[in-house]
Formats: structure tokens, C-alpha cells, sequence
């Protein structure tokens, strides 16, 4: 079997050849033992000559197979931070999944939760996956993080203190001392 889809070395042994009288040459083969076969099937035709000029020859094959032992890659996108202005989350879409082999990728790649899914509050994480032919899988993640962000329609409230009546001798004014507070229902910036 082959370890890459460029065929392997393969080595061969046992031809010989016989005669009633005597072999004056071979036998020899078309392709040699120790040469690079190619993924298939390939016929070997082997020759011998006797003293007398006939030529016997034979054949036989060489299958080789492809065992494919390189896992296909997969490429997931960055971690996600993003906000929601329902507390119960929100669909989210990611793209750039993508995965590769050195033959082909025979499913996927699929992601949990997939694309498009309602993530909730707090941090999720993704799993993608992916196949080749030879049942070789791998698998990579991210994260989806939501951070609840209510839909802000109330303006803040703010207390101002009463009329201050202040009296002075100065032309130029006085200074005034008061306190100014402000709330609101999510947080004044």
C-alpha cells in the first residue's frame, strides 16, 4: 500500500526460468524489481531465452493501493463578541469554515450550533468538523460570546435641587453651591 497518492517503491523476487536443454539468458523483466509503481494495477512481463533462440515468457501483476493517513484541515473563523438587546440571546452568523485534504473532503465541514442559530447570554463554543474518503477527521472550535445589552428607551432622570435664592453685597455675583444627581433604568455614561 501507499502511503501518498505518487505510488511506492515495490520489490520483487522468485522469477526464474527453466529449460530442457539450458537458459542461455534471463530471465529479465520489462519493469525491475525496486522500481516506483504507480497507484493501480501494472502488468510485469518477464522473458527468458534458451540456447536454441526460444523465448519463453510470463507475466504478473502489482496492485497498489493508496492509504491515505493525512487528516484533512479545517479553517474556523476568530472568536465572536457581539451583544443582544433580548436577555433570551440571538441568532448569530459566522462565515470563513472551510476545510481542505490532500484527496478530497467528503463531508463537511459542519459546525454546533451551526450558522444563523440563536446563541445565548454568556459564552458558547462552536465545534466544526470535517471528513475525507478514508474516515480521517478533524475537528477545530471558536467561541460566541453575548453580552446582554438591553434596548435603552428611557432617558435618564435627573434631580436638580430647588430655586436658590442667594443674597450678595458684591456686584460681581457669588458663588453658589448646589448638588445636580442622574439615573437611568440601564446606566449613565
Amino acid at each position: 500500500a501507499a502511503l501518498w497518492n505518487n505510488g511506492t517503491s515495490v520489490t520483487y523476487s522468485g522469477v526464474t526460468a527453466t529449460d530442457n536443454v539450458s537458459v542461455a539468458s534471463g530471465p529479465t523483466c520489462d519493469i525491475a524489481s525496486g522500481t516506483n509503481f504507480a497507484v493501480g494495477t501494472t502488468t510485469i512481463t518477464c522473458s527468458a531465452t534458451d540456447n536454441a533462440g526460444n523465448v519463453g515468457s510470463a507475466t504478473f501483476t502489482v496492485t497498489v493501493t493508496f492509504t491515505d493517513i493525512t487528516p484533512p484541515t479545517i479553517t474556523v473563523p476568530d472568536n465572536i463578541s457581539t451583544s443582544s438587546i433580548s436577555e433570551s440571546g440571538m441568532a448569530v452568523t459566522y462565515t470563513n469554515t472551510t476545510a481542505t485534504d490532500n484527496i478530497a473532503v467528503t463531508t463537511g465541514p459542519t459546525c454546533d450550533p451551526a450558522s444563523g442559530s440563536t446563541f445565548p447570554i454568556g459564552t458558547t463554543t462552536v465545534t466544526c468538523t470535517a471528513s475525507d474518503a478514508a474516515g480521517l477527521t478533524v475537528t477545530d472550535s471558536f467561541t460566541v460570546t453575548l453580552a446582554y445589552t438591553p434596548l435603552d428607551s428611557e432617558a435618564p432622570t435627573i434631580t436638580v435641587p430647588s430655586t436658590i435664592t442667594l443674597t450678595t453685597s458684591n456686584t460681581a455675583g457669588t458663588a453658589a453651591t448646589f448638588a445636580v444627581t442622574a439615573s437611568d433604568n440601564v446606566g449613565v455614561t
